[in-house]
């Protein structure tokens, strides 16, 4: 069912939103824009994104989608320093001032197209799907009279970088992808506008139909019906834990030798080194048999069906952590860390166990504490699955979400 098709959550029938994503790379924020419009999409719907076409494909099929590509994003910087490693100081100043040159030039072409486009389709509505960002969204909307809701998947809004009075002010509505993270916004003193949290949803039927394959990955990955296999998900950067995770691991398989460390995904953002220095740990430990490394994975449902133990340990709070609501989904239970948005979702003994940031022996001793026990895996998968088909599925979602849109074009004063 569309909500669109069916009159709209709040009464309201078709809403005519601006989608805009401008992130870089494949992650959560694509994934929940992705869910969100298979339910609420409608003839008037537009989106624009960063994404290159074959993730825009997977995530948005069927949908029209427009390119928005800003020029300046903190890749760009790090691929000009990586071009020119051995350059003077002069030329790299050089060509940054240059790149700046053209990102306003970039910027002022984005903003005429976005305040043709909101004018042309006499949009209700602006929703940025990555926190404040492009800034010519903004800057189009404010010039077109159109309210702006901003999506904030992080933290980010603490630290005010980039944000100014002028375009907190063009805000009308601010979602957070957690309580944690919505909190952060209401504290913040420029952010004047309704703030609310949401949980990002999540799609268990396509955990379901995963779960047959379970047998076939787990012979190709080397896992026998005794091993248990420990899977850790997401970008192998610093802050994710895949370091903490592989020491935790070292540790519980010295107590239990079925266990199984699986480590889903690659180096991102430029740190190969971190992952290279992981690889190293692993060979160091003499069990490196042990450990299983997929690589990155467009698709990543199989790999917790193959799961019997599913670990999210970045070890700074997370906003969310849509591992933890998959995992649950998938009829796994989940080891997170207590901080950020996890123990929003997981109660703790329930449906999870929490476990301190950082913390190698507690996770360590949580593991062991599931591998010990079948009874209680199951018992805790039944719950969280429960817990997301209570409280995270799509259409409660999708209601949540568009109820908030229709009090942001309420209070703005449009009318329809």
């Amino acid at each position: 069912m569309r909500i669109a098709d069916e009159g709209g959550a709040g009464g309201m029938k078709k809403l005519r939103v601006l989608y805009v994503d401008a992130s870089v790379g494949f992650g959560g924020a694509i994934i929940s824009l992705g869910l969100l419009l298979r339910i609420v999409a409608n003839e008037h719907t537009r989106i624009l994104t960063s994404q290159p076409m074959h993730i825009v494909r997977a995530s948005l099929p069927g949908l029209r989608v427009g390119r928005l590509r800003p020029l300046m994003h903190y890749r760009t910087m790090r691929n000009i320093r990586q071009a020119f490693p051995g350059a003077p100081r002069v030329i790299r100043w050089t060509l940054g001032k240059l790149v700046s040159v053209l990102d306003v030039l970039t910027t002022i072409k984005n903003t005429i197209r976005l305040v043709f486009l909101l004018k042309v389709h006499r949009m209700d509505l602006v929703h940025l799907n990555n926190g404040f960002l492009p800034f010519e969204a903004i800057y189009a909307a404010r010039l077109a009279g159109v309210p702006v809701i901003v999506h904030l998947r992080d933290f980010g809004v603490g630290r005010a970088a980039g944000i100014t009075p002028r375009i907190a002010s063009a805000i009308s509505g601010v979602i957070g992808v957690s309580e944690a993270v919505a909190q952060v916004a209401r504290d913040h003193p420029l952010i004047r506008c309704p703030v609310i949290g949401v949980h990002d949803s999540v799609d268990a039927a396509v955990m379901d139909d995963a779960a047959p394959l379970r047998d076939a990955l787990r012979a190709q990955l080397g896992l026998s019906p005794e091993h248990i296999a420990v899977s850790i998900f997401g970008r192998v950067v610093a802050w994710k834990g895949q370091k903490e995770f592989v020491e935790a691991a070292l540790l519980a398989m010295r107590q239990d030798d079925r266990i199984r460390a699986v480590i889903v995904g690659d180096a991102s953002d430029a740190d190969e080194h971190y992952f290279a220095n992981i690889r190293e740990q692993v060979r160091a430990s003499g069990r490196e048999s042990s450990f299983i490394f997929t690589g990155y994975q467009a698709v990543v449902e199989p790999y917790y069906a193959a799961s019997d133990i599913v670990v999210h340990a970045s070890i700074t709070p997370e906003p969310f952590g849509r591992v933890v609501p998959e995992a649950m989904a998938a009829l796994r239970p989940i080891i997170a860390m207590n901080a950020g948005g996890p123990p929003e979702v997981i109660t703790q003994g329930v449906d999870g166990l929490l476990v301190e940031p950082g913390d190698v022996p507690g996770l360590a001793a949580a593991i062991l504490q599931l591998s010990g026990d079948p009874a209680l895996r199951e018992r805790m998968s039944v719950n969280g699955r429960r817990y997301v088909e209570q409280h995270l599925g799509l259409e409660p979602y999708a209601v949540k979400i568009m109820a908030f849109f229709e009090e942001v074009i309420r209070r703005s004063g449009r009318n329809r």
